[in-house]
């Protein structure tokens, strides 16, 4: 009986350390960016939490984006985002 020899193609993670993004202390009166993926919900999420933080710190500068949810984000997306003290993305389905 012939035999199958079986390979496994897999490896052990590339784990590649970042640094943490720098926190707001608060984002009263800051630029705050929403990023979409454009799944389906993506703009729902996004939506919801511009309306609750506009409810409870109000004076928010909004900055709006979208990619594709298989590829990164366009340049000029990048850039404006870029200018914001905080980004907000979504990743729904």
């Amino acid at each position: 009986m012939p035999l199958i020899e079986l390979l496994d193609p897999t490896s052990a993670p590339r784990v590649k350390e970042l640094p943490l993004a720098e926190r707001c202390s608060s984002l009263a009166g800051k630029q705050i960016g929403f990023l979409s993926n454009g799944k389906a919900n993506a703009e729902l999420l996004l939506d919801e939490i511009q309306r609750l933080l506009r409810s409870r710190l109000g004076g928010l500068t909004i900055v709006r984006g979208d990619k594709g949810a298989a590829e990164p984000a366009p340049e000029d997306v990048v850039e404006r985002l870029r200018a914001c003290d905080a980004v907000v993305t979504a990743i729904a389905d």
